[in-house]
């Protein structure tokens, strides 16, 4: 689970989320990193060791986790921790926490598509 301590719900609590996917089988490893140039070396580094990514932040940390989600072919779990939660809503992921947290352990997924400009990968919005 790779925290943006930046997000806007960054310091919300995380017993329910934390208790939801326990219940459901998924062992949690949580990693807060500093920057977004952070967040797809760590996916990379980790991903064999683990089976799913779990991004905790807005859509900038999400695209920020993009190339290394791609690279490692792992699946993406959301927690809608932004401000405006752009691809979550889209893809309709509730914006509750405990929620978004049953969805992952649910193991509901989705194919989508994912844009690359300059070689920089995302995934709902690119902006210069």
């Amino acid at each position: 689970m790779l925290i943006n301590p930046n997000a806007r719900l960054a310091q919300a609590p995380l017993d329910g989320v934390m208790r939801v996917l326990d219940e459901g089988g998924i062992d949690v490893a949580i990693e807060r990193f500093g920057s977004a140039a952070e967040v797809s070396p760590d996916i990379i580094r980790r991903g064999p060791g683990f089976d799913l990514a779990i991004v905790c932040g807005g859509d900038g940390t999400i695209n920020a986790a993009a190339r290394g989600l791609i690279e490692t072919g792992l699946p993406a779990g959301i927690l809608p921790m932004g401000t405006a939660n752009d691809l979550a809503r889209t893809l309709y992921v509730p914006l509750e926490l405990t929620e978004a947290a049953r969805v992952i352990v649910e193991g509901h997924t989705r194919t989508i598509d994912v844009g690359s400009v300059n070689g920089h990968y995302f995934f709902n919005v690119a902006s210069i």
